[in-house]
């Protein structure tokens, strides 16, 4: 690369503090691969009549209605974006959301690669969602593909999605985003530490959406396991609650807290098992976090979750399957200690070899690179 490339990379929450951690460790992908990035903040517009209808569907309707999916908020959101650009020198428009890119026009390639995308919308017409959301949805991603350059999916099961449809017409790829947790401990310290639980089963939960990430279930499983005498208890990450004997609520914790990362860090090498029962997800990245922890994942086999595991390590179990299945697999992977060994190594590999930041920058980076020599 002779010169460095000003990628205009355009958020509606600063890169560096952003929760998941997935915007800082792109924009630190591409300046580690030549590129040049400049940071363009916009904050969703705020809209108290939105937010009163949020509040409608949330109560009465029992439906997410999605604040982000609302057409006031998005076309205003974009006018905020196309006065805030008119200023700025840049040679390529990026953004991890489609919906900060909807209905902007530039003579400059403009590129996404999202994690939570129109495929969720397109394959869950039913609950949670509610269907102006989804109607919404659908509308706003339409307009974002009447002009971008290129899309990159972080689950096969997005890709596939966009190639059946009839308007999705520029070109898409697959690269699997990375784990956003920085390991403590090495590969070896936590495999031994696994050694140090004894007999009782400790169980995690992350998610900020209880109802579409299978909480109320998870729970249920739980209190099975201690009612049939597996000593259990399930630690519960994003969500505030009243902790029990069996449930401990953490809330939020923060990545970029020195002493909440810490935490999070100490319960996933705690946990022996993630129970994840999502009802629709395309890439929840929950499950790589796991998996670099050494903790088989359980969850339903929906949207992108087999992209980023398998069955060596955890199992994916059909989106009908009931409490009793779930709780008579644990039950089984509980006596068996070969089987704890094994899938724990599994884990491991599978997020060191398939879940790693540096190598899907750098095929990301590479495939904007291809298309901006194309257009030499």
């Amino acid at each position: 690369m002779d010169k460095k490339n000003r990628i205009l990379y355009i958020t509606d929450a600063s890169l560096e503090t952003a929760y998941s951690g997935t915007a800082r460790h792109i924009r630190n992908g591409f300046i580690n691969n030549g590129f040049e990035v400049i940071e363009c903040i916009v904050p969703l517009p705020v809209l108290p009549a939105v937010n009163f209808k949020k509040s409608i569907y949330n109560r009465f309707f029992k439906s997410i209605y999605i604040y982000k999916r609302d057409k006031k908020v998005i076309r205003m959101h974009n006018k905020n974006i196309k006065d805030k650009i008119k200023a700025i020198e840049y040679d390529i428009v990026f953004s991890n959301f489609e919906w900060n890119l909807s209905y902007l026009k530039t003579d400059k390639p403009i590129y996404c690669w999202p994690d939570n995308f129109f495929t969720d919308f397109v394959n869950f017409y039913a609950s949670p969602w509610a269907k102006i959301s989804i109607r919404n949805g659908l509308e706003q991603t339409k307009a974002y593909y009447k002009n971008t350059t290129a899309t990159i999916y972080s689950s096969k099961w997005a890709l596939d999605t966009a190639q059946k449809t009839d308007w999705v017409n520029s070109p898409v790829y697959f690269v699997p985003y990375g784990i956003g947790v920085k390991k403590s401990l090495s590969n070896a310290e936590i495999l031994n530490k696994k050694k140090e639980h004894g007999n009782n089963l400790n169980l995690i939960w992350i998610g900020l959406d209880a109802e579409r990430k299978g909480l109320k279930k998870s729970i249920s499983i739980v209190n099975q396991l201690n009612d049939q005498g597996i000593k259990s208890v399930l630690s519960v990450i994003g969500i505030s609650g009243d902790t029990t004997d069996n449930i401990h609520f953490y809330g939020k914790l923060s990545k970029h807290n020195p002493n909440e990362l810490k935490q999070f860090q100490m319960l996933l090498t705690q946990a022996d098992l993630m129970l994840f029962l999502t009802l629709a997800d395309s890439t929840p990245m929950v499950i790589g976090e796991a998996l670099s922890y050494g903790v088989p994942v359980i969850t339903h086999n929906v949207g992108g979750v087999a992209s980023l595991m398998d069955e060596s390590c955890g199992c994916l179990f059909d989106l009908n399957s009931s409490v009793e299945d779930i709780v008579n697999w644990i039950f089984t992977y509980q006596k068996n200690e070969d089987t704890k060994r094994e899938m724990a190594k599994n884990a491991l590999q599978f997020a060191d070899n398939n879940l790693n930041w540096d190598n899907s920058m750098a095929s990301v980076c590479a495939i904007i690179q291809d298309h901006l020599n194309e257009g030499e």
